[in-house]
């Protein structure tokens, strides 16, 4: 009989440091990294909260349409971080998927420059072919200094095409830029 009680006694103090289910969730987030105020942490965050979180703005686009984070990265920062080192990472590029209807995963991802992320997005920018040259209309608007709201405009108001990238006249108008005598 005592044999068994102090068999149970040991059962349960051996029982008493192992955690529970509940306590391991606590203990996986615990986990130290020391690098959870860099730019990378916040920019895995972002992936998370875009494809998981119902209430994040941009879900409609990512984890609504079944865009998801691969196992690897989904909860292991440290693997996201190793890939980014070696996957060409620097403080001015983002985030890109090769394919914009794939996952975040590393055969999938790549880090880009501004430019190359709008013009690999799902509603790439509007290129325009004139005088035998395609550009956006933000190229446009730099090379010929026209802004892209005038550029915008003229499209809109189905200006043919030699016209849209004229630049403005103007005109002098003796009633607004009369000088006052006094």
């Amino acid at each position: 009989m005592n044999g068994i009680r102090d068999q149970k006694k040991l059962e349960s103090a051996q029982n008493v440091n192992r955690p529970t289910g509940i306590e391991k969730k606590r203990i996986k987030h615990k986990i130290r990294h020391g690098k959870r105020y860099t730019r990378r942490y916040e920019i895995w965050c972002g992936m998370k909260k875009r494809c998981y979180n119902s209430n994040c703005d941009r879900f409609k686009d990512y984890g609504g349409r079944g865009i998801k984070i691969c196992e690897e990265w989904k909860d292991n920062f440290i693997s996201f971080w190793k890939w980014s080192n070696v996957s060409g990472y620097k403080s001015n590029l983002t985030i890109d998927r090769i394919n914009n209807d794939g996952n975040y995963s590393p055969q999938n991802c790549r880090w880009s420059d501004y430019q190359t992320q709008v013009m690999n997005s799902r509603n790439p920018p509007i290129k325009i072919e004139y005088q035998s040259q395609t550009k956006t209309i933000k190229e446009w608007s730099e090379l010929t200094n026209i802004s892209i709201r005038t550029i915008k405009t003229r499209i809109k108001s189905k200006w043919p095409i030699h016209r849209i990238f004229e630049p403005i006249k103007k005109q002098y108008r003796p009633d607004i830029y009369a000088t006052h005598k006094f």
